[in-house]
């Protein structure tokens, strides 16, 4: 996000650190052309290439894996067209719909280009790949441990997605074997890694356009992997998720602020916010955004997701005004919406957030909190309230900002309770004009001391 105010880190910041595991996109926007979304719309061909190192080749081999992504990118497109097809909806999304169910065209190239690598990185790679060739491919796909980690200080990750140098996926061997962690499977992995690949193969055999079968084969697989349970280490489903980032989502698309193509302002379940649950009809209204996009097709439509959201050029649109709750163990947020504009609106949040001051949640706590009167080994919570003004919903850098009067209280314990309030008031135009803190004795529980502080424009 860019140039957000501390208010909207605290609000979106806690969420986004938990269900953004792997690296956002570059904007849709700017780089459309390098994404498959078109090439997938307009049925132009993809070529791709894949290496797997001795790392890899411990979890899967190369024909088990270019079936997978081959399987991976058949499904963003096969699937949301299963969900038009269940809801009824084909004459609505009649030229969406025969793009997403014509047969891919996908070509792998033997060998490709890797000469954007830096060579000091590509002399990591065991074994070397391939002869260097000039033939570029418009996406590879890499299962290996060392050479990106290290070009991109990335050791602790399992996979990305990268438009750079050269767009590509990278996979290592955290990741295990097809649809599920293997120590979850008992006696039984072998006979569920044959029904897994049965099922793959049928798949990969049917056409696209026949939509019977292919209606047949996505209950099929829905019910096989609800089955075998969800996983992020998995091999199908990382792939899965990253393969999203190449069709041109982005982690967490759900949120407002984080895509120019395709939102909303609420969280929904999503393949692309953790990989731990399946294809969704919030993945299927993205893909339809994106092959509007792709096709020139200006439209309103409501979600496939049933839940009274209608789109607008990909952007949801905001009528009337609108509630939404979210509880988890340690973060729980109200957020209500009241539309100004078509573009404008007026976001009235309140939130109750864990932090702990000596680990990384200390970074959410409000920066005019004074933390030096405060225990750092203990933790406590940070509850907060306030508006926020989106100006633009199609600009990502100019998105929201703070207005009016926010409120916040931070309690550090147990025992004894280190307490502070902060109030900041805010100008129509986002600028913090003053603020005063209070810090409340441990004792009485009343304020000891108040200060105040006008902030200069």
């Amino acid at each position: 996000m860019k140039n957000i105010l501390i208010a909207v880190c605290m609000l979106l910041g806690a969420l986004a650190a938990q269900a953004e595991p792997m690296a956002r996109l570059v904007s849709y926007n700017v780089n459309r052309p390098r994404f498959l979304a078109p090439k997938l719309a307009k049925g132009e061909t993809i070529s791709y290439c894949t290496y797997l190192s001795k790392d890899g080749l411990t979890v899967t081999t190369p024909e088990d894996f270019d079936k997978t992504l081959r399987l991976a990118l058949k499904l963003w497109t096969v699937y949301p067209a299963y969900l038009i097809r269940r809801a009824g909806r084909e004459q609505e999304f009649a030229p969406v719909l025969k793009a997403l169910e014509q047969n891919a065209r996908l070509e792998r190239l033997p060998a490709c280009d890797f000469s954007a690598f830096d060579k000091k990185y590509l002399k990591l790679l065991n074994p070397q790949p391939a002869k260097q060739t000039q033939q570029k491919a418009d996406v590879s796909f890499f299962f290996e441990n060392n050479f990106f980690a290290k070009m991109n200080n990335m050791e602790k990750i399992s996979s990305y997605f990268s438009l750079n140098p050269i767009p590509h996926m990278l996979i290592t061997s955290q990741v295990r074997q097809n649809h599920a962690i293997p120590a979850t499977w008992g006696e039984k992995q072998q006979q569920k890694t044959a029904l897994f690949n049965d099922l793959r193969e049928r798949i990969l055999k049917t056409p696209a356009s026949d939509h019977a079968a292919m209606t047949e084969l996505m209950e099929e697989l829905t019910l096989l992997l609800r089955e075998f349970g969800y996983s992020n280490t998995s091999l199908l489903y990382t792939v899965l998720h990253e393969m999203g980032h190449a069709v041109g989502l982005a982690d967490q698309h759900k949120w407002i602020n984080n895509d120019k193509i395709y939102s909303t302002l609420a969280p929904r379940q999503s393949v692309m916010d953790y990989a731990t649950t399946f294809l969704t009809c919030d993945d299927a209204d993205g893909v339809i955004t994106l092959f509007d996009d792709a096709l020139g097709i200006k439209r309103t439509f409501k979600s496939l997701c049933e839940d009274g959201i209608s789109f607008e050029d990909g952007k949801e649109l905001l009528e009337k005004d609108k509630s939404m709750e979210s509880n988890t163990r340690n973060y729980q947020i109200t957020r209500t919406y009241r539309p100004d504009t078509k573009t404008t609106g007026i976001y009235d949040w309140k939130e109750r957030l864990y932090v702990n001051l000596n680990e990384d949640s200390a970074k959410e706590i409000n920066e005019h909190f004074d933390l030096s009167l405060m225990k750092e080994k203990w933790g406590g919570y940070q509850i907060s309230q306030g508006q926020l003004k989106f100006i633009d919903l199609e600009d990502t850098g100019k998105g929201s900002y703070a207005v009016g009067e926010h409120y916040t209280r931070l309690t550090i314990g147990p025992g004894t309770m280190y307490k502070q309030v902060l109030w900041e008031h805010y100008d129509d135009e986002g600028n913090l004009l003053d603020y005063t803190l209070e810090i409340y004795d441990t004792e009485t529980d009343t304020v000891a001391q108040t200060r105040q502080v006008q902030v200069k424009k």
